[in-house]
């Protein structure tokens, strides 16, 4: 099942594709603060455990990668674990885009302005306009849909549109 995380800094990231460096790894077996995995650049094999607030930060790739080798090099790994960085822990996650997003924003032909809606949940209102057009009413004709969010800072932001099987992409 897909994994959706909502970051602070209004993007959303499907957890096991993102390149991002949002993830820590752990050792599940240390009862303290000093569970989670660093290293020195130049010598990864000799990784020590510090705090989650000076930890190495990885893309879930990259963790997975460390841990293959350090299975390779016959290295303490088994008590390792990835998981997503305290950092994020407070982030909103779902299993959908869509349950991210504060607002649809549909731009319909023939008009110069795109329809806005601002809600809890977007997705009742794009459900609405994709009835309408499923039942052929022939006035309404659709450019596209987008999702979006809200950054007090940026406005908002684009995060997803709507592909031709009515799925999500992330934009």
């Amino acid at each position: 099942m897909k994994k959706f995380i909502r970051t602070k800094y209004g993007k959303i990231l499907e957890l096991e594709k993102t390149s991002e460096c949002i993830f820590s790894i752990r050792n599940k077996n240390v009862d303290s603060e000093n569970c989670y995995v660093s290293y020195l650049w130049d010598n990864w094999r000799a990784y020590f455990l510090i705090d989650y607030q000076n930890c190495m930060l990885f893309s879930y790739n990259s963790a997975q990668n460390f841990i293959s080798n350090l299975i390779k090099e016959n290295l303490n790994y088994r008590d390792l674990v990835i998981e997503l960085s305290p950092y994020y822990k407070d982030c909103k996650q779902a299993n959908t885009i869509e349950e991210l997003c504060d607002a649809v924003v549909i731009k319909q032909t023939n008009t110069k302005t795109n329809v806005t809606w601002y809600a809890d949940y977007p997705m009742e209102y794009y459900q609405m306009v994709k009835c309408m057009i499923d039942n052929h009413l022939d006035y309404i004709r659709i450019d596209y849909v987008k999702f979006g969010i809200w950054n007090d800072d940026k406005g908002l932001i684009y995060v997803a549109k709507i592909n031709e099987n009515g799925g999500f992409d992330l934009i």
